[in-house]
């Protein structure tokens, strides 16, 4: 009877295998029912009346139907070991994956040194020139870039380029594959 049930065509399912009156319920093959008795009209001699009571069936529905609650018990086990599995997979995979967080620290990256003098013309004490290119004519370059402070607009000329390393700036994290 289970299984004719699964199958797409019952009735033609029930037919191959001549499982009508094995699986009368499944093959929707139960007898039709019969009326209970019903009392009758007295009869002139004394006798008892007919017994009243429900209609009868002599399809075997309890047996098919013990057999449906044994598969549906069946289904729930395998649906539970399925779940069970289902959660054993999942908290696998949570230990193996690492867990989203911080990004892992990156090494630093120096910025590059930057050594060059101010180009254009500025104003210092009231004249406007190239302070950089008048230092650089002078006789004693140091005496000038002194005199005008200029170590940090001319660099090159005043011989002021930074020799230590500046301190490190943080680069853009690769993504580790």
């Amino acid at each position: 009877c289970g299984w004719a049930r699964k199958q797409d065509d019952t009735s033609a399912a029930c037919a191959s295998r001549s499982l009508q009156d094995d699986c009368q319920v499944t093959c929707n093959n139960c007898p039709s029912t019969t009326p209970a008795p019903v009392a009758s009209t007295p009869a002139p001699v004394a006798s008892t009346s007919a017994p009243i009571g429900g209609p009868t069936s002599n399809c075997a529905c309890s047996v098919e139907m013990n057999d449906m609650r044994g598969e549906m018990d069946d289904m729930k086990s395998e649906m539970e070991m399925l779940r069970k599995g289902l959660e054993d997979v999942i908290n696998s995979l949570q230990t193996l994956a690492p867990v989203a967080s911080a990004p892992a620290p990156v090494a630093a990256t120096p910025a590059p040194i930057v050594c060059a003098d101010r180009t254009g013309q500025w104003e210092i004490k009231g004249r406007t020139k190239n302070w950089c290119g008048w230092a650089r004519k002078q006789d004693d370059t140091s005496a000038a870039c002194a005199s005008r402070s200029l170590q940090d607009d001319c660099q090159v000329t005043c011989n002021n380029c930074p020799s230590t390393t500046p301190a490190p700036v943080a680069s853009t994290p690769v993504p580790v594959a």
